[in-house]
């Protein structure tokens, strides 16, 4: 008996196209530049909503993501013991429609150098093409060398936004600076931005109420100060 199947799988395309924020396709490894891993953990969340095993690999512990990611994953944290290439015998056994996030990877390169972390970046690849699988690589690029770089490029696929959002200036040099302050770790109140930007705390209100609404800031309270964060959506604009 065969069952045709096109009709489902252009209802599972339909609802991506509908629910995440970028184009991603099964059978390709991606690689995500950050200093802080807020993109990557996004576009992790976005698929497993849809339906994706989700996975991911770190040195971070497992509490740390509970916070950001709601959907039940599977989790292996890496340490100074354990065998770094344990996750392909993971991959192995892995259904498909299953997404893998190798977090921090430049942990592994200061761990096992550049000729182990190679290989084991084109065993990953080998596994991604044959079991039709997604992996998201989360680096922080300054802490590699351009050869390095160069060489996990060759490897993965960049991630593309399905839609470009066009702000006035007025709105862009506030997400410009959220962008830059949590890029170092801070998350800037209101008075911090109309100082910086030199506005009125009025307008600054105004502006900032405007991309909370729109869902390009994160607006978190502590006390009676409230903080900005760019969403996953906010940082979209920023992906290079």
């Amino acid at each position: 008996m065969i069952e045709d199947i096109s009709v489902l799988k252009e209802k599972e395309e339909e609802l991506k196209s509908q629910l995440l924020k970028f184009k991603v396709e099964d059978g390709k490894m991606y690689l995500i530049k950050e200093k802080v891993p807020r993109l990557s953990q996004t576009v992790f969340e976005d698929l497993t909503k849809v339906g994706y095993n989700g996975f991911i690999v770190s040195r971070t512990p497992k509490k740390n993501f509970n916070n950001h990611i709601k959907e039940k994953i599977a989790f292996f944290q890496l340490t100074e013991k354990n065998n770094f290439e344990t996750p392909l015998n993971v991959m192995i056994e892995t259904p498909r429609k299953s997404v893998f996030l190798f977090d921090r990877l430049e942990y592994l390169f200061l761990k096992e150098g550049f000729e182990i972390v190679t290989k084991f970046i084109f065993k990953i690849n080998e596994m991604v093409y044959f079991n039709n699988l997604v992996v998201l690589l989360s680096v922080d690029t300054s802490t590699l060398t351009e050869r390095e770089i160069a060489v996990i490029e060759k490897e993965t696929h960049a991630l593309e936004p399905r839609f470009i959002a066009t702000f006035s200036e007025e709105f862009l040099q506030i997400l410009k600076y959220v962008f830059q302050q949590n890029g170092v770790g801070v998350k800037p109140s209101y008075s911090d931005i109309g100082e910086e930007l030199k506005i009125s705390r009025p307008t600054a209100r105004k502006r900032i109420n405007h991309l909370v609404s729109r869902g390009y800031l994160v607006e978190h309270q502590t006390g009676k100060s409230k903080f900005l964060e760019l969403s996953g959506k906010g940082e979209i604009l920023f992906l290079t």
